[in-house]
């Protein structure tokens, strides 16, 4: 993410995150999976959680999304308008 969208997003990023229990559950069915998940920056994490938990009304979409993010992730690969930031940026998200 850009530094910039890291601004905007900084206030909510002190809010306790819980991950949700299904998507926990879907991510632990591979343990492979479980641990790049746990490897990925906590505000990655975040972001692409709560993209999955937006979704949820429309269960065609929350399913599309979990399917794809569970791939990537599998493959210990992030994806979306996710870039990395410099190391002192980063070190404000943890």
């Amino acid at each position: 993410m850009t530094p910039a969208g890291m601004e905007k997003i900084r206030g909510r990023m002190s809010e306790e995150f819980v991950l949700p229990a299904d998507i926990v559950a879907a991510l632990k069915r591979d343990p492979q999976t479980w641990k790049n998940f746990q490897r990925f920056p906590k505000w990655y994490q975040r972001i692409r959680v709560g993209w999955l938990d937006m979704s949820r009304h429309r269960p065609e979409i929350f399913a599309a999304r979990l399917s794809y993010f569970l791939k990537m992730t599998a493959q210990n690969k992030r994806y979306g308008q996710v870039h990395d930031t410099s190391i002192k940026e980063r070190s404000r998200f943890r």
